[in-house]
């Protein structure tokens, strides 16, 4: 059976040029193959395949002041198992640096 785990996770509210910066940003990173995320001292680098799933889901929910829409962009891939070692390796290592 697999197992399922968040290795990175990041939430809160920016503004709108924020929001556009990160989406142009994943875009140029897409297109060169290559994904790196960083939070405080934890780095995770992804290679990216040719084909990846796409998720696209749009959410309204009615409140007193107003509508509220809720946009996920889900992107889904399967690595190689080389490439998944490496990845769990650098993991592993930003989490004994951080300690």
């Amino acid at each position: 059976m697999s197992e399922k785990k968040t290795i990175y996770e990041e939430k809160g509210r920016k503004n709108l040029e924020d929001v556009i910066s990160f989406l142009r940003i994943t875009a140029n990173c897409l297109e060169q193959g290559s994904f790196v995320l960083k939070q405080d001292d934890k780095t995770i680098e992804l290679s990216m395949p040719k084909e990846i799933k796409i998720e696209i889901k749009l959410d309204e929910k009615t409140k007193k002041e107003g509508i509220r829409y809720a946009l996920e962009l889900e992107l889904e891939w399967t690595a190689s198992t080389e490439l998944q070692d490496r990845t769990q390796h650098q993991a592993q290592a930003n989490t004994s640096a951080l300690r």
